[in-house]
């Protein structure tokens, strides 16, 4: 983990399965973690989850398969 040290890393799925436990471990390294995710509610609970931890947290309800919104994204944050 030694390498996610002070990073920034945005993690897309980041609501369930692979996507939430990577968020959940790297939350306490990174600086700061950008969570993606087309399911609000799965999103809601893990920033939560995630909130105590080291890292400064972005979390963005979002369906990166619409190319639109990802371009939305990269240009608004």
């Amino acid at each position: 983990m030694r390498y996610f040290e002070d990073k920034v890393i945005l993690i897309t799925g980041a609501g369930a399965g692979i996507g939430k436990v990577l968020a959940i471990k790297l939350s306490s390294v990174a600086r700061l973690l950008i969570l993606l995710d087309k399911n609000e509610e799965n999103l809601n609970k893990l920033k939560k989850e995630c909130g105590d931890m080291k890292a400064d947290i972005i979390a963005e309800t979002l369906d990166i398969t619409i190319e639109q919104n990802f371009t939305e994204l990269r240009e608004n944050k």
